[in-house]
């Protein structure tokens, strides 16, 4: 997983990390599986190798068994479902982005990563009126992130749900959020990106 890691984010070889993964057996993939979320990072790795390549049916291909295998633990779920998720999002497919956001919800509603899925689900129930669902949303959104937030994406998510908790009114936001005017305006402004997104 490490050399797979290094592999693709410091160097961007996407073929090397495929490749790794195509030559193994049968009997030594079975070997490597586990629930730890290692094994799951690292399908996610060979799955970017895929897309970074272009080749999104072969990447899809690849994940879609895995999230559809009763034996995938909620992490792996999570971890894998976020990264094709995020693919048909970029792809303008926002019917299977939601029905996989649906199926993390079923699986890990408690992972951070599922925060995500929370979220879409949430601008979806604002888009369609409904602002006392987007706030529920936010609630099931902060409760998946947990009380650690440091990581950026993490405070970004945070920001995003006091935006939808607070109607998008940046004046009904408590102080004791810890965020500053800077990180909830452009949060903000990603929401509002966004929200249009689901009007095309």
């Amino acid at each position: 997983f490490k050399f797979c890691r290094r592999a693709s984010n410091d160097f961007q070889m996407s073929g090397t990390v495929i490749s790794t993964w195509a030559r193994l057996t049968n009997a030594q993939k079975s070997w490597l599986w586990s629930e730890r979320d290692d094994y799951w990072h690292y399908l996610e790795l060979v799955f970017r190798g895929y897309r970074d390549l272009n080749r999104f049916a072969e990447a899809e291909q690849f994940i879609v068994p895995f999230l559809n295998d009763s034996a995938t633990p909620p992490n792996g779920c999570a971890i894998l479902g976020i990264a094709l998720a995020s693919l048909k999002r970029l792809q303008g497919d926002f019917p299977a982005m939601f029905s996989i956001y649906r199926k993390m919800i079923q699986s890990a509603p408690t992972h951070e990563w599922t925060g995500s899925a929370y979220y879409w689900f949430g601008l979806q129930a604002w888009k369609q009126g409904d602002a006392t669902q987007a706030a529920a949303y936010a609630d099931k959104l902060l409760l998946a992130l947990g009380k650690n937030c440091g990581l950026n994406w993490k405070r970004d998510l945070l920001a995003c749900a006091w935006c939808l908790k607070a109607g998008l009114n940046l004046s009904q936001i408590p102080t004791q959020t810890n965020l500053s005017a800077d990180t909830l305006q452009t949060q903000l402004l990603v929401i509002q990106a966004n929200l249009a997104l689901l009007n095309s």
